[in-house]
Formats: structure tokens, sequence, C-alpha cells
């Protein structure tokens, strides 16, 4: 099972701050698809995704043992 956490922004929306899902080996890229269809109003926000607390290309490969986390904009300074 992948553990998926939530913060901000996505948080509010996804109605959660986590939960354990068990996921096919996919991209980043392709989780972003299979994560906006389960939560369609994400499609609207930007978010970045995380995989054992690293940020990585899209073509980065998910597994069920990572945790992923939906990250809200960051802001610079």
């Amino acid at each position: 099972m992948a553990k998926l956490l939530y913060f901000g922004q996505v948080a509010e929306i996804a109605n959660r701050h986590s939960e354990e899902l068990p996921i096919e080996e996919m991209s980043i890229a392709d989780f972003r698809i299979w994560l906006e269809r389960k939560i369609p109003e994400l499609t609207f926000v930007s978010y970045q995704i995380s995989a054992n607390q690293q940020l990585h290309c899209e073509a980065f490969m998910l597994t069920n043992d990572m945790e992923i986390a939906i990250l809200p904009p960051f802001a610079g300074g």
C-alpha cells in the first residue's frame, strides 16, 4: 500500500490529510492523471507530487511501498 499525504489547499479539496491505497507501478505523470480522476477538483489547482520526501521528474516511477505527498504550490522568498 502506498501512503498518500495531502497538504494545504490540496488537503482541503481532497477532504483528507492522508490515506493508504494500493497503486500500480506508474510514473508521476500517470499518477497525476489517476489522482485527478479520483479527485476531479484537483484539475483546477496547481500542485506538486513528491515521493519519499523528494521531488522527482514526471517520469519517475512510483510504487506501492512509497510515501507520496501531494503538495500545494510553494511561495518563493
